[in-house]
């Protein structure tokens, strides 16, 4: 596709990617506390992690926390490319 100007591509860029990341946040959102719908989100996020990350891309997260783990909610780690902290 050919845009007018790098300016016109670039709006249209910003808009279409904030429209999509809204309809995103609904579909979460109207899913949630479904546990085959948080296993498919589980999916998507492992493929896109792992694209970002071989992209030399990082992550910050936080370890879930569940069982006998001592773990606090709000500590949070850095995922590096090819430097994995813990194990977010």
């Amino acid at each position: 596709m050919d845009f007018a100007s790098p300016t016109a591509e670039n709006i249209i860029i910003q808009y279409k990617t904030g429209a999509a990341k809204h309809k995103m946040q609904e579909l979460l959102a109207s899913v949630n506390g479904n546990p085959v719908a948080a296993a498919v989100c589980g999916y998507i996020f492992e493929r896109y992690a792992i694209e970002v990350l071989e992209k030399g891309g990082l992550f910050t997260c936080r370890k879930l926390v569940g069982g006998n783990t001592q773990t606090r909610p709000n500590e949070k780690n850095t995922v590096h490319s090819a430097i994995k902290k813990d194990s977010c």
